[in-house]
């Protein structure tokens, strides 16, 4: 019933003023996921083309790339369709765009999943096996395809799964929809056991994730201890260098993958205490929850910054690309100045009449 009636003399609201009145703590979270996804867009392709035109292909060169295109998705598709979602809270009727918006948000994160874990294996075999065998760069592109194709499939349950989700408003005899568990599996077994089988192989991908950089970390500090003490000096000058490499390299990665386990914490945590928030009806706490429960969004822009932080070679590679679009930049304008003065010089020397015989 979405008509406006009279009940004891008092005005009965609609779904749409009941929708128009979430506005006010939906702005704190559709402005944090625009900064997310304006940023994302900015830097993801900042990477994208850094890592495209000024390295030599190789598997962590793949890898950075796969995990940049991901997050450019992300940031590109993911969140705009969640914002286009959540701002619908009482009269949501497109049950089509939540499913994809769920199946969208599924395989951004679950390839992202899947290529760190594969970024913390190629780390691990070069840290602890330096001679033996290693993830060329055509393998980790087939890795990289791979993490994609995994996620397709865990997440293609969420386009049977979510959907138009009404639900009744008993305080004023309304029903409402919006985006959520689909009508037709919400008395099924099938959400929960998919959301249990989410958590579970989230879980066991981040102690896998754990336990690789806990032995890589392990390795680095013997192998530092070592040097300090002069028992590595033997080893030749190029392999030190290499193992040098491969050292800040997996530190980048490894704070790469820290937070994006740290992004999904108070996603993770508030769900857990759901009804207390719900409990809650201020707009500060809804707004909070809403913002909270999108955490794990921050890590799609969050990448760009910590390779201009901790890659040097990425942050010299940045400058030297700013330093030679400046240098064009000198160049035209010098150059249209030249032409500007030619032109001078050719228009001022046809006004020059020859002297007279």
């Amino acid at each position: 019933m979405n008509n406006t009636e009279r009940t004891n003399g008092q005005q009965t609201p609609t779904l749409d003023d009941l929708n128009n009145e979430e506005l006010d703590t939906l702005i704190p979270t559709v402005f944090y996921l625009s900064i997310i996804s304006l940023s994302g867009m900015v830097g993801n392709s900042l990477v994208i083309h850094i890592y495209r035109t000024r390295f030599t292909f190789s598997n962590v060169q793949c890898f950075v790339l796969s995990m940049a295109a991901v997050d450019l998705f992300s940031c590109c598709v993911a969140i705009p369709l969640e914002i286009v979602t959540v701002l619908d809270q009482y009269t949501f009727k497109l049950g089509w765009l939540c499913k994809l918006a769920r199946f969208t948000n599924g395989v951004c994160t679950n390839s992202s999943t899947f290529l760190l874990i594969f970024i913390a294996i190629d780390r691990f075999r070069k840290i602890w096996k330096p001679f033996g065998w290693q993830i060329k760069a055509g393998v980790a592109k087939c890795l990289c395809v791979l993490a994609v194709v995994f996620a397709l499939i865990i997440s293609w349950p969420a386009i049977i799964i979510y959907g138009k989700d009404t639900f009744d408003i008993q305080e004023f005899n309304l029903t409402g929809s919006d985006c959520g568990t689909n009508n037709d599996v919400k008395e099924t077994p099938f959400p929960s056991l998919y959301t249990l089988a989410l958590a579970i192989l989230f879980i066991a991908g981040v102690i896998l994730l754990v336990i690789l950089y806990c032995m890589i970390g392990q390795k680095v500090r013997s192998h530092v201890h070592n040097l300090n003490k002069g028992l590595g000096r033997k080893q030749s000058q190029a392999y030190l260098q290499n193992q040098a490499t491969a050292r800040k390299t997996t530190f980048v990665m490894f704070l790469v993958t820290l937070v994006f386990i740290l992004s999904f914490l108070p996603h993770l945590i508030v769900r857990q205490f759901k009804s207390n928030f719900a409990d809650d009806s201020s707009t500060g706490s809804k707004a909070v929850y809403r913002i909270l429960t999108r955490s794990y969004f921050l890590n799609c822009a969050v990448n760009p910054i910590i390779y201009s932080i901790f890659d040097t070679r990425f942050r010299r590679a940045c400058k030297r690309k700013g330093s030679e679009h400046v240098s064009r930049t000198n160049d035209s304008s010098a150059n249209l100045h030249m032409s500007t003065y030619a032109k001078n010089e050719t228009c001022l020397a046809s006004e020059i009449k020859p002297p007279s015989q």
